[in-house]
């Protein structure tokens, strides 16, 4: 058995701190909120290899695949992405086209809305194409290291993608450093999208 004082800086058992600490970084959630359970009640845990492994090697799983839906990935007003509009209209239509429910379907939780069957299908053959980048969060606040709202009318297109930000004013000023800001947010995106939803 491996004895490991969780979340305490009190194991002098080199493998024993880097379970620990391995484990604090993977942020698994179920071995913390087990380990704090202990810790309240003054117990040290007792833990054997086998039943740490699975912990760490699901979470650093979750943390390492970017294809892992988050919590508030996906920036949802009342329950629907990008406020019900449909985002390969943004690609055919060169505009936001109001989506209805008849014509949805699910991407990393969240509920898309689109205006033709047709457009519905072919998100669904290819999401990453035509979803927005940053889960719909405003680009230029991901740039800037935040999650933000967005509004379905303050769009551009760059390089084939899609990029939402919070407001008109906001989208100028995205606009005067485009490539710039994509690097930034691009850099941003995989600690920013962990963030709650504003």
């Amino acid at each position: 058995m491996l004895a490991v004082n969780a979340l305490r800086n009190t194991s002098r058992d080199p493998v024993s701190e880097s379970f620990r600490l391995l484990l604090i970084a993977s942020g698994s959630s179920a071995f913390l909120s087990i380990a704090k359970s202990h810790i309240c009640k003054g117990k040290t845990m007792m833990l054997s290899l086998p039943r740490l492994v699975p912990f760490v090697t699901a979470s650093l799983l979750a943390l390492s695949s970017p294809s892992t839906a988050l919590a508030d990935e996906i920036f949802v007003t009342n329950g629907v992405a990008i406020n019900g509009y449909d985002p390969v209209a943004y690609f055919t239509d060169q505009k936001p086209v109001k989506g209805v429910e008849e014509f949805s379907t699910s991407y990393k939780g969240a509920t898309f809305h689109f205006a033709s069957a047709a457009h519905r299908d072919a998100f669904a053959k290819n999401p990453a194409q035509y979803a927005p980048q940053y889960g719909g969060y405003c680009a230029f606040g991901t740039a800037r290291g935040y999650k933000a709202p967005t509004q379905p009318q303050t769009f551009t297109i760059v390089a084939g993608k899609l990029y939402l930000n919070y407001n008109d004013e906001v989208t100028q000023t995205w606009r005067s450093d485009t490539s710039g800001y994509i690097k930034l947010a691009d850099a941003n995106w995989n600690v920013v999208r962990t963030q709650p939803a504003p």
